[in-house]
């Protein structure tokens, strides 16, 4: 998951934006309930969170893993929660605002981004979820299914 990238002081008047990537992984006991997933998942989070400063390629070094130009070394799958505000400048005559990039490309075997869908009102409103995939690895019905699983799952 990415992360905020401002953890250290020196950067704070620098301008731009600095993401950092987070590992994230659980192990999926079988015997598992869906309740002790979730606190497995959660205390592996909240432990990884811990680490969060630590730069991605950094891992990627210490762990020595293979790498290639086709994945991502430590994951294939990518959650993005966009849960803040939507930055605006305004000086006299001129806003600037931030403007989504389409890509049409999937930089992950498999993305899911999710964002708050604010009211007209500015209130919180519905969530749109968006999967992004590659198309070499599932098609579109596969993705519909997990889409669907995943409206069950918040259901």
């Amino acid at each position: 998951t990415p992360v905020a990238g401002r953890g250290e002081q020196v950067l704070d008047d620098l301008v731009g934006m600095f993401v950092n990537t987070l590992v994230l992984r659980t192990t999926v006991e079988p015997e598992a309930t869906f309740d002790s997933l979730l606190d497995a998942a959660r205390e592996a989070d909240l432990s990884a969170f811990t680490h969060a400063d630590m730069p991605f390629e950094q891992l990627v070094d210490l762990l020595d893993v293979e790498r290639s130009t086709a994945y991502s070394p430590l994951f294939q799958v990518m959650f993005t929660l966009q849960n803040n505000a939507q930055a605006a400048f305004e000086l006299p005559g001129l806003t600037v605002s931030g403007v989504p990039a389409e890509l049409g490309v999937a930089r992950f075997d498999l993305q899911l981004t999710v964002a708050d869908a604010a009211d007209a009102d500015g209130s919180a409103g519905d969530l749109d979820a968006t999967f992004t995939y590659a198309t070499d690895l599932f098609d579109s019905s596969t993705v519909a299914g997990f889409a669907e699983m995943f409206t069950r799952v918040l259901s």
